[in-house]
């Protein structure tokens, strides 16, 4: 059985039965709000709205619809991407979304800190 290695930012590869032709993108607003797209790659354009920062997950192509035990692992997936990015950028504007950035930041560390108590 081969492994499966993790890549470089964080993400697991695709499992075979999942793999498809859709991207999975993290959209965050401007309270720092994250949601997990899946859709093909040509109708991104209408899932965010003005002032919202796309990510798409580099080399995750998945299923769609996808399975619903396989939901909240492709959701932890773009999380996680998500957070690589956030920690290896060299821009304290983020590109002019640093008020998005500031909320996600601020909401990961409050359920950071709720998942582990002192």
């Amino acid at each position: 059985m081969k492994k499966r290695t993790i890549r470089d930012d964080g993400v697991m590869p695709v499992p075979r039965g999942l793999r498809g032709g859709n991207i999975v993108a993290g959209i965050i607003d401007q309270n720092g709000s994250m949601r997990t797209v899946v859709t093909e790659r040509s109708q991104l354009w209408a899932h965010p709205q003005a002032n919202e920062l796309v990510l798409v997950v580099p080399r995750f192509d998945v299923t769609c619809p996808v399975p619903w035990h396989s939901i909240p692992w492709v959701i932890k997936q773009a999380f996680t991407y998500v957070d690589w990015w956030v920690r290896t950028r060299n821009d304290p504007e983020f590109g002019g979304f640093k008020q998005n950035i500031a909320g996600y930041l601020k909401l990961r560390r409050e359920e950071f800190l709720r998942n582990n108590p002192h």
